[in-house]
Formats: structure tokens, C-alpha cells, sequence
């Protein structure tokens, strides 16, 4: 018998991307209780503080009025270590449960980049990281990986990955794509 997932027709109002289902163990509950009621402020304090105490250069728009829309929220530039070049890791900080946003047409018809389609062509440099994080993530995952990497493990790198899918089968950022929903295929199904 299979069992066919669910998807979201085009982008829910959490703003999931289309076909995503959230991991059963994704986030313990304990990790909720502690940081899951935390604001985008709060995770951007964390962020800053994780990557000055690891060495890292932080870049942050704190007002972005007047910026280009969709701007990931964090640029940092790691210390040059001995035999290692500096790293570049890009971040999307957003409060629990929220997702990048897409690409979107404002009622006067400019055309705005989203989030996704910044986080997409961040993720094709090659010298660059990128993340989308939660709160969930601040207890030991964002500073495991600005220490030393990410493992395919992490939610947050399982929470990129559909994004970035549901990304690149999208329409590219431009006024003629009217923000259509990408179709992204059903996850394997478990025997």
C-alpha cells in the first residue's frame, strides 16, 4: 500500500514551501519550551553574540528601508584560520515556524525578490553557506555549524533543502512570473 503525501497547493499562509512536511522529530518539545516563543529579535541577538565569541565578522540589516527586498538577514565573514580560507555564511533568521518569503508582484506592479530566490542563488556560490534558521536551532546547532559545519542531519539544513527546491522548480524572480507556485515532487514513500 502506498501512502502519498500531502502537498500544499501553492504557498500556505505559513508560507511553507509547496510539498514540505515537517520531520515527526524535528524539534523536541523541551527545545520549544526554551526558545520556540522567541521573537526574530531575539534570534538575531543569539546569531550576533554565536559568531563574535567564534570570530566572525557579522553583517546585519537591522532597518532595511530603502534595501533591496528579500536580503538575507545575515552576512558573516569567518576569521582566516591557519591552513583554512575564511568562511562566508549567509543566514535567514525567521520566528519559529516561518518560511522565506517568495517572490511577489505590490499593488503599484513592481516586482519584489523573495527570500527564496535570494537563499537559492546564495546557495549556488561556491565559497558560500547558507542557512535558514529557527530558534529551535540556537541551543546547539548554529553553533555547531559556525564551528564546524552542518551535517545533513540538522532540521535546518532538511528546512533549507526544501526551500531551495521549492525555489529552483519556481519561476525565476522577474515581473513576467507573476509569483507561480512551484511544484515540487512527493517525498520517497516508506515501505
Amino acid at each position: 500500500m502506498r501512502v502519498k503525501a500531502a502537498t500544499i497547493p501553492g504557498i500556505s499562509n505559513s508560507g511553507r514551501p509547496p510539498g514540505y512536511i515537517p520531520h515527526v522529530n524535528e524539534t523536541e518539545p523541551g527545545i520549544l519550551a526554551l526558545v520556540g516563543h522567541w521573537a526574530e529579535d531575539e534570534l538575531d541577538n543569539h546569531i550576533r553574540h554565536t559568531a563574535l565569541l567564534l570570530g566572525y565578522f557579522p553583517y546585519h540589516t537591522r532597518w532595511s528601508l530603502r534595501s533591496e527586498g528579500g536580503f538575507p538577514d545575515w552576512i558573516l565573514l569567518g576569521a582566516h584560520q591557519t591552513g583554512q580560507a575564511p568562511r562566508l555564511v549567509v543566514i535567514e533568521a525567521k520566528k519559529q515556524g516561518l518560511w522565506p518569503t517568495p517572490s511577489r508582484q505590490s499593488k503599484r506592479g513592481r516586482w519584489s525578490i523573495g527570500q527564496a530566490q535570494w537563499l537559492l542563488r546564495w546557495s549556488k556560490v561556491p565559497c558560500a553557506e547558507t542557512y535558514l534558521f529557527w530558534p529551535s536551532d540556537a541551543l546547539a546547532d548554529i553553533a555547531t555549524i559556525l564551528q564546524y559545519g552542518a551535517t545533513a542531519d540538522m532540521a535546518c539544513v532538511r528546512r533549507l533543502k526544501a526551500v531551495l527546491a521549492a525555489a529552483e522548480g519556481g519561476p525565476d524572480a522577474t515581473p513576467t512570473a507573476q509569483g507561480v507556485a512551484p511544484k515540487v515532487p512527493d517525498p520517497p514513500v516508506q515501505a
